[in-house]
């Protein structure tokens, strides 16, 4: 299966500081912080999937500034592939749903995540401009 059943992004936000990424705290997990994703639904691009999801799990609008990769996983007994794009901020409101959301800078974003796919996935986006 090529075809990803998945999308979700790295949001890249400019601070002072420097680039901040958004994470949102796993549902299962508290105590980890994941990217948001979703479900593909029919009809629907990988790219607006990813938009939506986004949006729905943080709140955050956010334009596509390139793919990053994929990542693969199973759980419950389905195999999902994933198709990660780096986003630029574009603005902040209300979620859809209750989760936490937070600006990771790219070393509390790295120790923050449990998974080495994302790792490899948030160090290129640290590296990609989202202009």
């Amino acid at each position: 299966m090529d075809r990803p059943t998945h999308a979700g992004g790295i949001v890249k936000r400019d601070s002072p500081k420097g680039p901040l990424y958004l994470m949102v705290q796993a549902q299962k997990n508290r105590m980890q912080w994941v990217l948001p994703k979703g479900p593909i639904d029919p009809g629907e691009s990988a790219e607006q999937a990813a938009l939506r999801e986004v949006r729905k799990e943080s709140g955050v609008e956010a334009t596509i500034v390139a793919p990053l990769g994929t990542v693969e996983y199973d759980v419950a007994g389905e195999h999902c592939r994933v198709a990660i794009y780096l986003m630029r901020f574009v603005r902040e409101g209300p979620s859809e749903e209750a989760r936490t959301v937070a600006w990771h800078a790219i070393e509390s974003a790295l120790v923050s995540s449990p998974f080495p796919d994302v790792h490899a996935l948030l160090l290129r986006a640290h590296k990609t401009r989202a202009t």
